[in-house]
């Protein structure tokens, strides 16, 4: 149920406060405006939104750190058994699960590229110099970063393949990444698929077992310069609507518990019982607004910028944080995430069937790991700019489609 101070008889537009209550939801009207002003600011926050880091970015970043993960358990489990082999993390089971994630890293790769260039072509046009300047960093990041022009074909492989030649290799070293090296046999590569010449050359001059971590890092840095150098772009030419927005939104005061929308009152065409539709939108955060704004005045858009995901580089992990102890519950989560529950509920039997005292140290540390996260979710207050750009879509509150079907 939608109320508002005044059912309107005839079509109108306004800026308005939302808000959910029990039967529905209650819009209360700040302003307003007429058909004109409202499709302006609806293309300018539907240009504003397509602007920002897309959803396959995201995807992109999650599937990276899902490899990184990956490797990270396997490594931190020979850095407490060395020269042991761990039951839980038989090596057959590991080869599956890294093919699976290296497969979705691949994959979400293309899929960044191909819908960047569908989304520029659909919002400018394939004339358009946006769509042009992204087709033109497409090649120079093939052309100067051979990690990512490895990463892009290896999916091309994969799917000509079926499978890739992969191994691991261990070392006594005490640096994680070196510890276990996620390896491609070099010759197998070139016989099962016709690589690009460049990509073809670069293995032919390279060692014989490809280590692929370091290439899908590099690669990865490639598709992040690839979409900032978008979003800067794509602001750049969005700073007349930014501002316009930016305009609007000041000149609204909403109650802490509203959501500002862009709302249509439109009556339903063909309707014998004089029925309305309602189109709406939410308007971006103000303090997202503001911060586009401030950037596009001086230039420096590093604020608003997406970083994706960035690694801890040569992280280790110990027993505690600051003492506290955390470390069996992790191994656990390590050994759920990398094979699954079955695999998880067989460590805890393990557990349990080395007595009471390993028992308890296992209970404890996941009574502490659930206060370390409470702890630090309360540190979270002061949001960070990746966070903004997560959430600002969204606005302020959820507002449900009210629109008739």
């Amino acid at each position: 149920m939608t109320e508002m101070s005044s059912q309107p008889a005839t079509d109108s537009w306004l800026i308005g406060g939302a808000k959910r209550q029990e039967d529905g939801l209650a819009i209360r009207s700040l302003r307003d405006i007429d058909r004109h002003e409202y499709e302006r600011l609806q293309e300018a926050i539907r240009l504003l939104r397509s602007s920002v880091a897309s959803d396959t970015f995201d995807i992109l970043c999650r599937d990276m750190e899902a490899v990184d993960r990956l490797h990270t358990i396997l490594a931190r489990a020979l850095v407490r058994a060395p020269g042991q082999t761990d039951p839980h993390l038989s090596q057959e089971h590991f080869m599956r699960r890294l093919l699976s994630t290296l497969a979705n890293y691949l994959s979400s790769g293309r899929m960044y590229s191909d819908a960047t260039l569908d989304v520029l072509a659909t919002n400018h046009g394939k004339d358009s110099k946006t769509f042009a300047a992204f087709k033109l960093d497409l090649a120079t990041v093939f052309d100067s970063n051979s990690g990512y022009r490895f990463t892009y074909h290896l999916r091309n492989a994969l799917q000509h393949m079926g499978t890739l030649p992969l191994s691991l290799r261990s070392t006594t070293s005490d640096d994680l990444d070196e510890r276990v090296q996620l390896l491609a046999n070099r010759d197998a590569l070139l016989r099962g698929y016709r690589w690009h010449r460049k990509v073809r050359a670069d293995l032919a001059s390279g060692p014989p077992q490809v280590q692929l971590l370091p290439l899908m890092r590099q690669g990865y840095q490639g598709y992040v310069w690839l979409e900032r150098e978008r979003v800067r772009r794509d602001l750049g030419a969005a700073q007349q609507q930014a501002r316009m927005l930016c305009e609007a939104v000041a000149a609204c005061s909403t109650a802490p518990d509203e959501a500002l929308i862009l709302a249509g009152f439109e009556r339903t065409k063909g309707s014998s019982d004089g029925g309305m539709r309602m189109p709406h939108t939410s308007f971006p955060s103000r303090l997202f607004l503001q911060t586009v704004s401030a950037a596009c005045e001086s230039g420096d858009y590093d604020l608003v910028l997406p970083k994706g995901y960035q690694r801890d580089e040569g992280a280790t992990r110990g027993n505690g944080t600051g003492g506290i102890l955390i470390e069996p519950a992790l191994d656990l989560l390590d050994i759920q995430y990398a094979l699954g529950p079955d695999a998880g509920g067989r460590a805890i039997q393990k557990t349990v069937q080395s007595g009471p005292r390993a028992c308890a140290r296992t209970i404890t540390s996941l009574v502490n790991l659930n206060m370390v996260s409470l702890a630090e979710l309360s540190l979270a207050i002061g949001l960070s700019s990746e966070s903004l750009l997560s959430s600002w879509r969204e606005g302020p509150e959820e507002v449900p489609n009210l629109e008739e079907k």
